[in-house]
């Protein structure tokens, strides 16, 4: 049976502390880190809980090499978590890294993980903390852009879905490569993910190319469609590649350039021999016979 004081003990000094960032995608399997790599390891002079922060009532995982765990894991394991969490079997080693299996937006919190170490008197005491802050994330899919003309106005549409977490949208003009303010709606899915839809409306005109671009800044993803109403089929494209940066910009425009450079020294070149080719010295008309008499 687990002793009482183990819970309690969680609470006491801190001898060491780090904090930690990691990024999971929903669905997938997250790694929490908490490694002891300071001297000598012994895995029974240790006991390791996680905890969420502000949950005081429950744990996500424990280990004990000493006891019996399953019916203290049964009663006091946080709900949420029963059935989706385990140790790396690492923990010989000193490591003690949790996974967390088919993550969600819930499982966004700060996550504690708590080493006890046996004392020279045998009693366990905290030895330190590792804190680690989860986000959660998903990727946005290709946006869809549509327009529909309607009298002096002309309404376009732009969607993205099973994203997280909360995107940004911009709409910019190629035709000024101006900003355009729009309103945007979005939905969750069971699975917690986001489809957004936005909308413009702009003065109705003879042509207009337009840029809805999907932005989720946590794992810095950008996803652009276009559409130009002057084109025959007038079909939005979708650039999922990253933006082109200023510095890629200016290399293609140094490149072309060059190519138009070495064509026109190309050119001077096979001017230049044909005009030698084709040339005769002074000297040499001056001596030359052109069947006039003497």
């Amino acid at each position: 049976m687990v002793p009482k004081s183990f819970g309690f003990m969680m609470f006491l000094w801190v001898q060491t502390a780090a904090n930690i960032s990691v990024t999971g995608i929903i669905g997938s399997t997250v790694e929490l880190r908490c490694d002891e790599l300071n001297g000598t390891f012994i895995l029974n002079n240790f006991r390791v809980t996680w905890r969420k922060e502000g949950e005081i009532k429950c744990f996500v995982e424990t280990y004990d090499s000493d006891e019996d765990l399953t019916s203290y894991r049964e009663k006091n394991q946080c709900a949420d978590f029963r059935d989706r969490t385990r140790f790396k079997e690492e923990l010989k080693e000193g490591k003690f890294t949790l996974q967390l299996l088919r993550i969600t937006p819930k499982d966004e919190f700060t996550y504690t993980c708590v080493v006890l170490k046996k004392n020279e008197e045998g009693k366990f005491e905290v030895h330190r903390e590792v804190k680690t802050n989860l986000k959660v994330a998903a990727n946005y899919s290709a946006p869809v852009l549509t327009h529909i003309p309607s009298g002096e106005e002309t309404t376009f549409n732009c969607t993205s879905s099973h994203g997280y977490p909360q995107p940004k949208v911009y709409w910019v003009n190629h035709t000024d490569i101006s900003l355009l303010n729009s309103t945007q709606q979005y939905t969750r899915a069971p699975d917690g993910t986001i489809t957004v839809f936005s909308t413009l409306t702009v003065k109705a005109a003879t042509a207009i190319k337009l840029e809805c671009t999907i932005e989720n800044e946590q794992l810095h993803q950008n996803l652009t469609a276009t559409i130009d109403t002057s084109s025959p089929e007038n079909s939005p494209s979708v650039d999922n590649s990253p933006s082109k940066t200023k510095g890629a910009v200016l290399a293609s425009v140094a490149a072309v350039l060059i190519v138009i450079l070495l064509i026109l020294y190309i050119g001077w070149k096979k001017r230049r021999t044909s005009v030698l080719m084709t040339y005769t010295a002074p000297a040499e008309i001056g001596n030359r016979n052109f069947g006039l008499p003497e």
